[in-house]
């Protein structure tokens, strides 16, 4: 591997904001953080500028590797949930490889538009294109196809749903894909927002809660908001002028 010390990080993001994600209203009680210990863990990113080389930041030491592979992941790449593979997301296929060795593992011949989506248990994995195919880890095998558009895939945090954007309906352009992974019979509910567009949909960890990036009827506006399930309703929004970010969440599902 060849090591670059120089940090290219920096351009990644010009807004960041966050949101509260509470389920019970506000904690008034002061807790003084727990000490976690730092980890000089990777973050692995692809960029579009250098197509067949991968990167492994490193934010201990702040230094990146960079190594040339004979892929072109111009969807995305995705570790898996216990760091051992990474699925690297092609046009027309997507490629895993060992994290340590990056020695070839197998080809997943599945077109996809986006990263794959990893479950948290790592039993599971989606890869969201043209058709939706949630895969298990330990074969590939699938164990549930639908061949509508999906995009933007995230597994609940038990790993027993699925949740993603998929393309038209009446009233929207953009609405929330879910599949109940728990039930033999995979049973999927499609939900639309009136004049809304969403592009990406992250729910909260016990799903009550989803929280939700969109594009709004007027020229170069979105939004984030979340909606409550039980309520049906929206209980927070906030419009950027111009938007067309991304949206993540925090490990303990407080903040995104």
């Amino acid at each position: 591997m060849k090591l670059s010390k120089g940090l290219i990080l920096a351009g990644l993001a010009t807004f960041i904001g966050a949101v509260w994600l509470g389920a019970n209203g506000c904690d008034k009680r002061t807790v003084a953080p727990v000490p976690v210990e730092s980890k000089d863990y990777r973050v692995w990113f692809w960029s579009g500028e250098y197509h067949n080389r991968l990167f492994a930041y490193h934010p201990v030491s702040q230094q990146i590797d960079t190594v040339d592979i004979p892929y072109f992941p111009s969807n995305g790449v995705t570790v898996s949930a216990d760091g051992k593979r990474l699925y690297l997301a092609q046009e027309s296929s997507v490629v895993v490889l060992d994290t340590d060795s990056l020695s070839f593992i197998s080809e997943l011949s599945y077109h996809s538009n986006r990263p794959v989506a990893v479950s948290p248990d790592n039993e599971l994995i989606a890869i969201v294109g043209d058709d939706l195919n949630i895969m298990r880890t330990s074969d590939y095998v699938i164990v549930f196809s639908d061949t509508s558009e999906v995009w933007e895939g995230r597994f609940s945090v038990d790993s027993r749903s699925f949740y993603c954007t998929a393309g038209l309906s009446p009233t929207s352009h953009g609405l929330v894909y879910t599949v109940d992974l728990s039930d033999t019979s995979h049973p999927v509910v499609r939900h639309a927002f009136e004049n809304r567009t969403v592009s990406k949909i992250i729910p909260s960890s016990d799903e009550s809660r989803w929280l939700m990036y969109e594009t709004l009827p007027s020229y170069w506006t979105f939004a984030v908001e979340v909606y409550d399930v039980l309520m049906d309703s929206i209980i927070y929004s906030h419009v950027l002028r111009p938007g067309g970010g991304n949206i993540e969440i925090s490990p303990d599902g407080r903040y995104a």
